[in-house]
């Protein structure tokens, strides 16, 4: 249990940053500004969906969170 409590809280802790994140790199000018940056952001925004929706997907708490 304490495995899935910390792996939820580092999940909570990761969304609060990546909405932060989101804003930035969703605007044209930030993109055309920090075009590495920009594409960066893209590949950890396609990897963070992913594991979004395998979570949504599996609804056992110690099989989504010990997924590698």
């Amino acid at each position: 249990l304490s495995h899935i409590m910390e792996v939820i809280e580092i999940l909570l802790t990761v969304q609060r940053q990546w909405m932060y994140l989101e804003n930035i790199f969703l605007g044209e000018d930030i993109r055309k500004q920090l075009p590495r940056e920009s594409a960066d952001f893209d590949g950890i925004n396609k990897s963070w969906k992913d594991i979004m929706v395998r979570l949504n997907g599996d609804k056992n708490a110690l099989r989504g969170t010990h997924f590698p």
